[in-house]
């Protein structure tokens, strides 16, 4: 199987479209055009960005209005969304950062930030866990083992790799020509068996049991 190294959404497109590789990955949803040149694209699982608060701040759940309200500047104390009564520090990525168009696009929903930007993104993690008065955005990997910060639920969803239904998240998608080769079905029918999804998991949010909330 040909691979493409390039890193952006579009390189994964274009190199199927152009046959420098057999599989490409695209973190979006693809887009209809390249659809319409004969590329199949298969739901593999999910990249998700998780908003994380210190351990001993109170708060445990926002709905995605409240996130949206404090990540661009309309709330500014946590006493507004039932927290102790302190200004709250905002923490994004830089812009240039797939986490800060990301986040934009689903929670602001176009909406400026009203933020301070902190690069580079693990070092989000970081600050918050000094600051018991910060929140952060951040991707699910940034989070690991890290000590003294947490993931909240937005509408009251689990912040956790198996939960299909987390809100804050966008598709990953494998992409081939139609119709795929044999070698590369296969391989794309191993990502979505049990064992394939259990490595997904490790960094993702998998697609197997849609249903279920873990």
């Amino acid at each position: 199987i040909m691979m493409n190294l390039m890193t952006e959404s579009q390189g994964g497109e274009q190199c199927v479209l152009k046959g420098t590789c057999d599989i490409g990955g695209v973190a979006r949803k693809v887009k209809p055009e390249v659809l319409e040149k004969g590329v199949t694209a298969t739901l593999i699982g999910y990249d998700a960005l998780a908003v994380i608060v210190n351990s001993i701040n109170p708060i445990n759940e926002l709905s995605m209005t409240q996130i949206k309200d404090i990540f661009s500047g309309k709330i500014v104390n946590w006493k507004d969304v039932g927290g102790p009564d302190h200004p709250i520090e905002v923490l994004i990525t830089a812009p240039k950062s797939a986490t800060n168009e990301i986040f934009r696009e689903i929670v602001l929903k176009g909406t400026e930030y009203d933020a301070k930007i902190i690069d580079p993104d693990s070092e989000i993690v970081l600050r918050v866990s000094n600051n018991k008065y910060a929140i952060g955005q951040i991707s699910f990997f940034f989070i690991g083992k890290a000590k003294d910060v947490k993931p909240i639920k937005p509408n009251g969803e689990a912040a956790t790799f198996k939960n299909v239904n987390y809100p804050i998240s966008r598709p990953l998608y494998l992409v081939t020509k139609t119709p795929p080769h044999e070698k590369d079905k296969a391989f794309i029918d191993w990502v979505l068996s049990p064992e394939g999804q259990a490595l997904v998991e490790k960094f993702f949010i998998g697609i197997r049991d849609r249903k279920s909330v873990v």
